[in-house]
């Protein structure tokens, strides 16, 4: 050994020294696309529910945010309105104030109902009472306490 080294020869060992991998075996390969494909296929299902509930909080949301400003509406536009229910079974056009400019904008399938009339002053103040949110889901009591009538669950 010392003779080679002297002469500049270098060991057998650092000459064959074996090369390091360079990348990823096939097998390593499938093995993460298939636990990519069991989270996706766990994941996936779950995502169309989850976007399915966030738009119908948004859109209750939005009959709530319609509901508390009804006030508001009637003294802008200075009228009384009594508000039963809401779309409006047909022929009853005539026992609901509000025909002719609909202050409730409600998703395709709800329906808003009141205990009792509500009725909508002039001035902005409402009644009171309790109205029943119903859509193809689920079903909300809500109480609207005077003179503003803010939705809150009852």
């Amino acid at each position: 050994m010392a003779n080679r080294a002297a002469r500049g020869m270098t060991p057998m060992s650092a000459i064959c020294r074996r090369a390091e991998p360079a990348g990823y075996t096939l097998v390593e390969l499938l093995m993460v696309m298939a636990l990519l494909g069991l989270v996706a296929g766990l994941v996936v299902p779950r995502l169309g529910a989850w976007y399915a509930s966030v738009q119908a909080a948004y859109q209750r949301d939005e009959v709530l945010r319609q509901l508390a400003s009804l006030g508001y509406l009637a003294y802008r536009a200075n009228r009384e309105w009594v508000l039963n229910e809401w779309p409006l079974p047909s022929g009853k056009e005539a026992a609901n104030s509000v025909a002719e400019a609909p202050p409730l904008v409600l998703p395709a399938g709800w329906r808003l109902r009141a205990e009792r009339p509500l009725r909508y002053y002039r001035n902005g103040v409402c009644s009171g009472g309790v109205v029943i949110l119903e859509t193809p889901d689920e079903t909300w009591r809500l109480k609207l306490a005077p003179p503003f009538c803010r939705p809150e669950s009852a």
